[in-house]
């Protein structure tokens, strides 16, 4: 499980990056910046969750040893 979720916080972060570089290359006009926004918050959401499931599995596994 650990594999999968440092796969998907890697997924996470390059779908991060890329919709900063389109905030800053192809969005001009406000309806298309508002939906990277929202999409790149959506995201941040996403990683926080993947991180602290992550940690817990971290945690979990320190106390069973």
């Amino acid at each position: 499980m650990k594999e999968d979720l440092i796969n998907e916080l890697a997924e996470l972060t390059m779908n991060e990056k890329m919709i900063k570089r389109c905030l800053d290359v192809k969005c001009f006009d406000d309806e298309s910046r508002r939906k990277c926004f929202v999409e790149l918050q959506e995201i941040k959401r996403r990683i926080e969750k993947v991180k602290f499931k992550l940690r817990v599995e971290k945690e979990m596994k320190k106390l069973k040893l």
